[in-house]
């Protein structure tokens, strides 16, 4: 049914049919989601101050993308071409947006600080995963999306209390535990999906056969 490893239906039509109904369902609350983070990103801007307002701001660019784009494809008819240009926009927005914050933080080395606020980013990029997967994205822009986050955080200069390499690896177990979370939230949504498709044949492979006299 499910393959073992990426939890995508080994039938092709069967996985079409499922991430389509999945990405219509699931825009309204990614739209809510990707609102709040640009939001939470808003005010990290504001309490860090100008220092690190490039950075933030590229991330706080990349989020409104990601929004603008999935309020305008949510009412596509073709659901499934809908998906993948907003798997395209995906990766291409953080690519763009960590070459531009790597490019201004290794010319511009940005002032440190606190180390809370790093818990407060690895909050936010613990929850990005989550969504992701909510959405049912082609894996490939989904690993772009992923190999792009992890390469940036390592690449970035030292910037927080915290220092090196605690920064990167408190953001990088974040976003491992946010894509353990959505990946396990997603395979038992699938299999939900699934058997809720095979409850009817089961009813009536368990009716007692009944002869025509």
């Amino acid at each position: 049914m499910l393959h073992p490893w990426s939890s995508v239906f080994i039938h092709e039509q069967i996985e079409a049919q499922y991430t389509a109904e999945v990405f219509r369902s699931s825009t309204k609350v990614a739209t809510r989601a990707f609102a709040i983070f640009a939001l939470v990103q808003s005010l990290f801007l504001l309490i860090i101050g100008q220092e690190h307002a490039s950075s933030v701001g590229a991330m706080f660019l990349c989020e409104i993308v990601w929004l603008a784009t999935l309020m305008r494809l949510q009412h596509m008819a073709d659901l499934q071409q809908a998906r993948r240009m907003f798997g395209h926009v995906i990766a291409a927005a953080t690519l763009i947006c960590w070459t531009a914050v790597l490019l201004w933080m290794r010319t511009f080395p940005p002032a440190t600080i606190a180390a809370p606020m790093v818990v407060l980013d690895a909050a936010i990029w613990g929850s990005t995963p989550i969504v992701i997967h909510a959405l049912t994205l082609p894996r490939g822009s989904h690993l772009v999306w992923l190999a792009s986050v992890f390469l940036g955080m390592f690449l970035m200069p030292e910037w927080s209390d915290l220092g090196r390499p605690w920064e990167t690896l408190c953001l990088w177990a974040a976003l491992l535990a946010g894509e353990a979370a959505g990946y396990t939230m997603q395979r038992r949504k699938r299999v939900a999906w699934w058997l809720a498709r095979l409850a009817p044949w089961r009813a009536v492979a368990h009716q007692p056969l009944r002869l025509a006299v």
